[in-house]
């Protein structure tokens, strides 16, 4: 014998009706994308994602033209970055010390590998470091 609670829920949850789905939801374009419930189409105004256009209907993506996240460094904020980057050396140090622990009894080619492999890592970091400068020069400039 099956008891009230085998084969389904004991709560009804979000239904799929129509009447229950108040909010329309359009793209920045004023594409129509499909319809969501009123309580999540507030959690997506909340978290910066959509903006209200009227009572039942949002927009996501950023309708004021303005990315929430997105600022502008000030060339103090520039200039402090790099100086924290040259100041942030460290790798450099760790590098000569791993490749000094490297013992030299070994296989020559094996040995070699590793100092390679060791220089190959301090090469890609300063790599990144001037890509990074040369991102912040073009966001200086424009």
């Amino acid at each position: 014998m099956l008891n009230m609670y085998q084969g389904m829920a004991p709560i009804k949850t979000n239904s799929d009706t129509k009447d229950e789905l108040m909010i329309k939801v359009i793209d920045v374009q004023g594409n129509y994308l499909h319809d969501t419930y009123e309580r999540r189409a507030k959690g997506l105004v909340k978290k910066g994602r959509a903006s209200y256009i009227n009572e039942c209907t949002i927009c996501m993506g950023s309708a004021s033209g303005k990315e929430p996240y997105m600022e502008q460094m000030t060339k103090e904020e520039m200039l402090k970055e790099i100086e924290l980057m040259l100041k942030n050396q460290d790798y450099f140090k760790m590098a000569l010390d791993t490749i000094e622990k490297i013992p030299t009894d070994m296989d020559k080619e094996l040995v070699e590998q590793r100092i390679t492999a060791v220089m190959n890592i301090v090469k890609e970091k300063e790599t990144t470091n001037q890509k990074l400068i040369d991102l912040w020069t073009q966001m200086y400039q424009a």
